[in-house]
């Protein structure tokens, strides 16, 4: 699924700047309080029923 048409704020930002992108990409672009806040918005706009974390980095909760 397209995530594109759900982005918002720096993650709609990023689209835009980064035309090559395709896909089913969601970028994650850092942890401040605005980007976090931009890409839950975005995540929960987004009507689907799994979304996949798929990074080498460690996240809390994990590992």
């Amino acid at each position: 699924m397209d995530p594109k048409p759900y982005a918002v704020g720096i993650i709609k930002e990023t689209y835009a700047k980064y035309t090559h992108m395709g896909g089913p990409v969601l970028p994650s672009l850092g942890y401040t309080p605005e980007q976090i806040r931009d890409l839950e918005e975005t995540i929960r706009r987004i009507p689907a029923d799994v979304v996949i974390m798929g990074t080498p980095a460690p996240h809390r909760g994990c590992g």
